[in-house]
């Protein structure tokens, strides 16, 4: 399954282009206070790495990673929210995406003008095949 592994630390790394500065550019990364493969918990930590550093120019790339993964297993599980109960969300999710595709179970968002998923699930690689 997709959700066996956890994260402890999430990073983002940012460019503008080829003619740049170490100043215009940023690379950071947040350990987070306990391993968790929650989207709901890495995405807001992933814009406020973003909203602290990124100055507001432009910007070519942007790269997240992860690192230090550990396998679910293995960590304590937490006194303050429903661990098993989400885990077993996120997985009936990826059962459901894989047995009848990307876009038949996803955010309201992508729905909306701004989303991209519909979009992006009709080309192979980013292109129109």
């Amino acid at each position: 399954m997709r959700y066996s592994l956890l994260i402890r630390d999430i990073f983002i790394d940012e460019s503008h282009g080829d003619n740049i500065t170490d100043a215009q550019q940023f690379y950071r990364v947040k350990t987070l206070s306990r391993a968790t493969n929650d989207p709901g918990e890495l995405y807001p930590v992933l814009l406020a790495l973003l909203d602290q550093h990124w100055d507001g120019s432009g910007v070519r790339a942007v790269s997240v990673g992860v690192d230090m993964l550990q396998f679910r297993e293995t960590v304590q599980l937490s006194l303050f929210t429903n661990v098993p109960a989400r885990t077993r969300l996120y997985e009936t999710v990826d059962e459901i995406r894989a047995r009848y595709g990307e876009t038949s179970i996803m955010r309201a968002v992508s729905l909306t003008r701004a989303g991209q998923l519909r979009e992006r699930s009709r080309r192979i690689g980013g292109h129109y095949a």
